[in-house]
């Protein structure tokens, strides 16, 4: 095909289109996902899984790529996997703990006022 003698006979643009490119597309696609679960859940639960991911990366790579695993490995694993699902744990009793009135609504922290207010 065309397009991989192309690729063969340029180095630069195959390390572009082969590793940077797939680079930035996952980077940014994390980027969506941790802005959507910000905005969904809050920072709490977003900062929980940047441990997580290394958790998830080991697992990945014992599965895919055929590493071994060591026995740090899994301490380290299931020491994250146990602190993160014990913040998760605390902050749902947190959530179910909190009293719901009617009366608590959000407003804006800068309320828009006209001159017709004040008088």
């Amino acid at each position: 095909m065309a397009y991989e003698t192309y690729l063969s006979s340029d180095p630069l643009l195959r390390l572009v289109v082969l590793s940077l490119l797939p680079g930035a597309l996952v980077s940014s696609l994390g980027t969506v996902i941790h802005t959507w679960g910000l905005h969904l859940k809050g920072p709490v639960y977003i900062s929980l899984f940047k441990p997580l991911s290394i958790v998830i990366a080991v697992g990945m790579s014992a599965i895919f790529l055929g590493d071994a695993i060591h026995l740090g490995s899994v301490i380290g694993s299931v020491v994250l996997s146990l602190g993160f699902y014990t913040v998760i744990w605390g902050k749902a009793r947190e959530d179910a703990s909190k009293p719901v009135t009617s009366s608590e609504h959000y407003s804006p922290l800068l309320l828009a006022r006209t001159v017709d207010d004040e008088s």
